[in-house]
Formats: structure tokens, C-alpha cells, sequence
């Protein structure tokens, strides 16, 4: 009988354990899929992304820091929606209406900025630029999409 009483406390302690690995495999589980605040460099997301998950506005918004200027990022090309660009201020608001990951990166006289990290597919992000009159390139730096016609020259016309 002290035998029997041994292999089931043995049997009860297993169980238990087991059932308290399974609860908290479960509460892990559930605490990954509904996330929370989620820090830069924490496990749940790489430090190195810096994405936007809002959809892209159907128009540019106004600002008052100078004229704003939409620049649509899709997969294998870059364009806007203006024909030229003023001398000074723009907010360029960028969004990636293609499927793969996008950026913005531009390059003229005295410029040399990127969107900070990349956009998911549906998403938009925002760039302020100062324009002097001269020419400037607008391209995607992500992986080799600049070679496949992500890229476009706007020359900024003396006034």
C-alpha cells in the first residue's frame, strides 16, 4: 500500500507539472499573438524596423512648413503627382502602394536624406526636404529596386 501511495503522489506531481507547462505555454502564446506595446530592439520586433502600418492619405495633407508633394512607391516604379517641384520646404508623403517593402531615399545639391526604415505594402510615411534649384534623384534604396525603375529626376527650376 506505501508503494501504490508513492506512484500516485509520483503520478500527481507529473501531472501537475505538466499542466502548469501547458498553462504557460498558453499564456505565452496568448500574450505573443495579442502583442502590446511593442519597444524598438524588444524580441517581438527587430530593432531595425521602422515601419507604418496606417494606409497612405488620398491626398496629400497641408503643412505650414511649405507645399507638400505625394510620391507614390509601387513595385518596379516611382512617381508623383506633380510635374516639378518648388525651390525650399517640401514634405514629401510617401506611400507604397506596391506589395513588397518600399523607402524613399533623395539625393541633389546639399541633400542627401531617407525616409527613416521601410514601408509594408499599404503603408506611408513622411519626408521633409529643402530644395535648392538644381537636379535631384528620388529613388527606392531597398535591395536592387533602383535598378528595376524605382527611381525618378526632378529638376527643381530657377524661379
Amino acid at each position: 500500500m506505501n508503494g501504490q501511495r508513492v506512484v500516485s503522489d509520483v503520478l500527481a506531481e507529473t501531472g501537475m507539472r505538466i499542466l502548469i507547462s501547458f498553462s504557460l505555454l498558453a499564456l505565452l502564446i496568448l500574450a505573443v499573438a495579442c502583442g502590446g506595446e511593442k519597444k524598438e530592439g524588444s524580441w517581438l520586433e527587430p530593432a531595425a524596423s521602422s515601419t507604418t502600418t496606417m494606409p497612405p492619405p488620398a491626398t496629400a495633407p497641408e503643412v505650414d512648413t511649405g507645399a507638400t508633394v505625394l510620391v507614390t512607391l509601387g513595385d518596379g516604379h516611382l512617381a508623383t503627382q506633380e510635374a516639378t517641384f518648388p525651390e525650399g520646404p517640401v514634405v514629401l508623403t510617401v506611400a507604397n502602394a506596391g506589395k513588397e517593402v518600399h523607402s524613399l531615399h533623395v539625393e541633389g545639391p546639399g541633400v542627401s536624406k531617407a525616409l527613416d526604415g521601410t514601408l509594408l505594402a499599404d503603408a506611408s510615411g513622411s519626408l521633409e526636404v529643402v530644395f535648392q534649384k538644381g537636379t535631384y534623384e528620388l529613388y527606392c534604396p531597398v535591395a536592387d529596386h533602383r535598378t528595376k525603375g524605382e527611381t525618378l529626376t526632378v529638376t527643381i527650376p530657377t524661379p
